[in-house]
């Protein structure tokens, strides 16, 4: 008999891994994605997976408000997906994936099809899988605070602009080359 971190001929299970941070300002000042991988590292040691270097998406500067397949990392981590690479991908948190529902629910079928099992380190102190129907309802759901959280992030954006503009005020620094009047 077999375990579950390994295949039916007792090897260990393969899995990747994908970290993001948001800003270069993140990648060149922060511990972020050291942090993360190490964490990952950590979990897949725990949990008996393999995972090779080459197998974990490092995503720098990127928003998660662009489509995991739209973004550099995300790009390459699909086709190796979709080429039979492992069938387990391991992320600290949700948010470094997925800030939209509808990527969420798409991208999540797609690991469906392929038979890819989706492992969140840090999902309110527990470890979340889209193995179980709880766990693919519980991904459900959070993608929806995910997305809110953005999307309030961006109205008070836009309300903040909105009010330097009307009292104005200045949201910007100087712009090289050009002088400021009044």
């Amino acid at each position: 008999m077999y375990e579950n971190n390994q295949t039916e001929e007792g090897q260990p299970k393969k899995a990747m891994a994908y970290t993001r941070v948001s800003t270069g300002r993140q990648v060149d000042e922060g511990v972020s994605l050291d942090a993360q991988k190490q964490r990952i590292l950590d979990y897949a040691k725990f949990k008996g997976f393999e995972l090779d270097e080459d197998d974990i998406f490092v995503e720098k500067g990127v928003s998660a408000s662009v489509n995991l397949w739209d973004r550099p990392e995300g790009r390459r981590m699909g086709e190796r997906l979709r080429d039979g690479g492992p069938k387990h991908i391991i992320t600290l948190k949700l948010d470094r994936m997925f800030r939209n529902v509808l990527d969420t629910l798409n991208t999540i079928d797609e690991f469906n099809r392929y038979g890819v099992t989706l492992h969140v380190i840090e999902y309110l102190g527990q470890t979340l899988d889209t193995d179980t129907a709880f766990g693919k309802m519980i991904l459900n759901f959070s993608s929806l605070l995910a997305q809110l959280e953005r999307d309030q992030a961006s109205e008070r954006t836009r309300f903040a602009m909105s009010r330097l503009k009307e009292t104005n005020q200045r949201f910007t620094d100087s712009i090289y080359g050009w002088d400021l009047d009044g």
